[in-house]
């Protein structure tokens, strides 16, 4: 376990004041990076064997969706390994009160092959927790674009949002989507990574709405149709 102060302000907050999702996804992958730095399996690292990190799915649950801007604790628990991923689980309190709960689903890339590696090619074990503490999963999302889905627009992925291998950071994807909605305060989120997107790629951007008044947001690559992303929010 990993435990770590967070303070949310300024430009992580929407217009309205309450945090942005795209804010807790930043905090989550800082912490993330510490606590694998703590066992010794630094980026670097793992970028000199040939291997990286990648990261599947995220889930998040806002508790406390008005939080104005404040100091939180993030606490940060990787599971037990049992196959080819890693689940690493996420919790945002205040004064000992949850406000945020999110998981996370990664694999290991060969940086040659393309090809995902079982996590036996790493060089040490990371120890995990057997306890499921932010108590889901992340669900399957269904990848068809609905009949109903409208373009929202286009986006180029720009140098500032993208990581150290160039592609789009796995928090700024909802920084690319959002601003349309920017002002709601979401209960929840999945997303799904299904293909990189390098610099300089542009994005269609697509929005589809459900009975219960959630909508999935679609980010498909302009050049190739291929689909990069998808998103669930729920207000």
């Amino acid at each position: 376990m990993y435990e770590t102060p967070v303070y949310l302000a300024g430009c992580d907050l929407c217009d309205k004041g309450h945090i942005r999702l795209a804010a807790y996804l930043r905090e989550m992958q800082k912490a993330a990076c510490l606590d694998l730095n703590n066992f010794d399996l630094t980026p670097e690292l793992l970028h000199e064997m040939g291997i990286a990190f990648i990261l599947s799915k995220t889930s998040l649950v806002v508790e406390k969706t008005n939080l104005p801007s404040a100091e939180l604790t993030l606490k940060t628990y990787p599971r037990q390994t049992t196959g080819a991923s890693f689940m690493r689980d996420f919790v945002f309190s205040q004064n000992g009160e949850v406000v945020a709960r999110a998981t996370t689903r990664w694999g290991i890339l060969n940086l040659n092959t393309r090809r995902l590696v079982r996590p036996s090619e790493l060089p040490r074990p990371i120890p995990g927790e057997s306890e499921l503490w932010v108590g889901f999963e992340p669900p399957r999302l269904a990848a068809a674009k609905s009949e109903n889905a409208a373009l929202l627009g286009c986006v180029t992925v720009p140098r500032c949002m993208t990581d150290a291998n160039a592609h789009l950071n796995n928090a700024a994807y909802l920084d690319l989507c959002l601003n349309v909605d920017a002002d709601l305060a979401f209960s929840e989120m999945h997303i799904e990574y299904r293909k990189e997107v390098k610099e300089g790629e542009q994005l269609a951007i697509y929005k589809s709405e459900n009975d219960d008044g959630s909508y999935l947001l679609y980010g498909e690559k302009t050049e190739t149709g291929e689909l990069s992303f998808l998103v669930e929010l729920h207000p």
